[in-house]
């Protein structure tokens, strides 16, 4: 990676939430009389919200304004991708002789009938037990699982038939400025769309291939989002934020080529 960026993992995400947040609420007043005029779209938003503002006031607008643009893009999307992405909830263990257990979540999508779950390694890593709930209130727990930890991937297995799926595009790789939108589980949020473009194709230490950026906004419980082409074909998965560091303000994704599931060991 070039020295204008700064590769963050998961650990890194859930910090930059908690830590930001509060420093992110001086700048977003600023915005409040943009926000205002807003004021139809603002009680559909507020509904949505309800518990979350309650819980968490002042309200941060631009998590708001996060979730009124996915509520405008989610018109122009096909149901049946929406239909197909996941959370990831997982019970895992400790490293070595710890007896810690705790719990995590993360984003996965569907790509068969029979439930073959895609997500990131580091989501299920150390994993216990693993339970799948897609967006009509269906839960499924994990029949088994597999990863490739040098890519940041892993595929969960269920034990299930005629489930919504999505179909993936192994050959054609994303070229740099083409539109994708990614659809995740950020900030506790279920099947927020976001859209954007790829950035730049990065070589990451640590990484066994390079992976590229999204010019997108990506929170904590994005990891293992889908990134979907113009076709509705998922091109990568959603792995790290990236932040630029002349711009703190900046928050971008980080993918893994959905090819490098097929990849042999």
């Amino acid at each position: 990676m070039d020295k204008d960026n700064s590769y963050r993992d998961d650990n890194y995400e859930e910090e930059l939430f908690n830590d930001d947040i509060d420093n992110e609420l001086e700048q977003l007043k600023a915005a409040r009389k943009k926000v205002l005029t807003r004021i139809t779209a603002f009680i559909t938003l507020l509904a949505f919200l309800a518990v979350f503002t309650f819980n968490a006031l002042p309200i941060n607008l631009k998590l708001i304004d996060l979730v009124y643009q996915s509520l405008e893009l989610e018109k122009d999307l096909d149901s049946s991708l929406l239909d197909s992405v996941v959370e990831v909830s997982v019970l895992a263990g400790g490293e070595g002789l710890s007896l810690t257990v705790r719990q995590k979540s993360g984003t996965g999508f569907n790509i068969s009938t029979d439930g073959v779950i895609v997500t990131n390694h580091h989501v299920i890593e150390n994993a216990k037990n693993i339970i799948i709930t897609f967006p009509n209130g269906e839960v499924y727990k994990a029949e088994s699982w597999s990863s490739k930890p040098e890519y940041d991937l892993a595929v969960i297995k269920l034990q299930a038939n005629n489930l919504p799926s999505v179909p993936i595009d192994t050959l054609k790789p994303v070229k740099q400025g083409e539109k994708v939108t990614v659809v995740g589980n950020p900030l506790g949020f279920n099947n927020v769309v976001t859209e954007g473009d790829v950035g730049q194709y990065l070589k990451v230490k640590g990484r066994a291939d390079k992976i590229f950026t999204i010019n997108a906004p990506i929170y904590p419980g994005n990891s293992g989002s889908p990134v979907f082409n113009n076709n509705g074909e998922v091109v990568g998965v959603v792995f790290a934020s990236l932040r630029s560091k002349d711009s703190s303000e900046t928050i971008a994704g980080a993918a893994i080529p959905i090819k490098r599931l097929m990849q042999e060991e």
